[in-house]
């Protein structure tokens, strides 16, 4: 078709070319850039982004799949597992407890949790808080595909004698976290995810919630494993398992970045609070 156009308007379509070319590189985002460079360096299938200033979103991205099977593109929509960042939420839970008076950061956690051994006398709500409490994580006497009741959770950690003597040392901790949210739903009087939905996420505005693979959750990231440099479905996980505090969430790019706003102002969070963290 282009060489059956007559001259003048062959020129006319080469500039139009051209300046689409030049406004293509003018308006190319270097973001994208990094986000697509990192995400090959570290073969992730797919991830979303949010860039928020002044208390707005200025810029969403999504690349790559949401799905491989089913070939889904990620979009600012899809619904991602939280893993460990979800510890953040159960933090923000404990201190607004705290600050009901309903606990205390420096009450022992035996005063909140039955039956707990003698060695964890001096282990407060704190150093469950900030990962100083000396626990280790009971990762081979947990196995990943069994449920677990909160009582058996906590007999498993408490088999295993302490790495040091509390507030002595750091050493990052899923399992102080896991009792953290025991420690809520007893205090609290709801399951810690039912709190953390009526007390953060929907004064945030947020869609975030609880892990749970039997409900229908629209725009669903499948999770992956990288096997010998090739991608594998993830192992499945208890359901019980897959609720603990330690970051058991569904959330979107788009919920963290109406977190971040929420810490920004004293939406969720006011001040004292958010200076304790």
């Amino acid at each position: 078709m282009i060489d059956r156009l007559p001259g003048r308007m062959l020129a006319a379509f080469a500039l139009s070319l051209s300046a689409l070319t030049l406004c293509s590189a003018v308006l190319a985002d270097p973001v994208d850039d990094i986000v697509n460079a990192e995400m090959a360096r570290q073969r992730i299938p797919g991830a979303a982004i949010a860039i928020v200033k002044d208390g707005k979103i200025i810029k969403q991205g999504a690349y790559g799949m949401a799905n491989l099977e089913h070939q889904v593109a990620v979009t600012p929509d899809t619904v991602f597992q939280s893993g460990s960042l979800g510890k953040q939420f159960t933090a923000a839970l404990v201190l607004l407890l705290a600050s009901d008076g309903t606990l205390k950061l420096d009450d022992p956690i035996s005063r909140h949790l039955p039956d707990t051994p003698p060695a964890w006398k001096k282990i407060t709500v704190r150093h469950l808080l900030n990962h100083t409490s000396g626990l280790r994580d009971p990762d081979d006497i947990i196995k990943l595909n069994q449920d677990y009741t909160d009582a058996q959770l906590q007999r498993a950690g408490a088999k295993l004698a302490l790495q040091w003597a509390p507030g002595t040392k750091w050493a990052y901790s899923n399992y102080g976290y896991q009792l953290l949210g025991i420690v809520c739903t007893r205090v609290g009087g709801k399951h810690d995810g039912e709190q953390l939905r009526t007390r953060i996420f929907e004064p945030a505005g947020m869609q975030a919630r609880i892990i749970s693979e039997r409900d229908i959750v629209p725009h669903r990231a499948a999770g992956y494993d990288l096997v010998r440099d090739e991608f594998k479905n993830q192992q499945w996980v208890s359901p019980t398992l897959n609720t603990t505090a330690d970051g058991s969430l569904y959330l979107t790019v788009r919920d963290l970045a109406k977190w971040h706003i929420a810490l920004d102002s004293d939406t969720v969070l006011g001040a004292a609070i958010k200076q304790a963290m």
